[in-house]
């Protein structure tokens, strides 16, 4: 994983397949829960260890919620994306 972009649990679940898709151990999250929407499109709690998969049933419908519903974009340079405005 290169890129993730958090948001609350909340805000994925309203996604028409969430259920279909998720994993057992996310259903017993809360909603305020942060979980990371990565570059490849899965959902997990830890995206610096690339573990806690909460959701990877990825499609086409998934990849449109995410870019229409949550305007999840990779940047061009997600390095670069982190980056304070001024850091070298």
């Amino acid at each position: 994983m290169k890129y993730c972009k958090a948001y609350r649990l909340d805000d994925l679940r309203r996604f028409p397949g969430w259920d279909d898709g998720a994993d057992r151990a996310e259903r017993e999250l809360d909603g305020e829960q942060i979980a990371y929407v990565c570059d490849d499109f899965t959902v997990v709690t830890d995206p610096i260890k690339g573990e806690g998969l909460l959701f990877g049933a990825v499609t086409p419908e998934w990849r449109e919620f995410c870019a229409g519903e949550l305007e999840f974009a990779i940047p061009a340079d997600p390095v670069g994306a982190s980056a304070e405005p001024g850091d070298s």
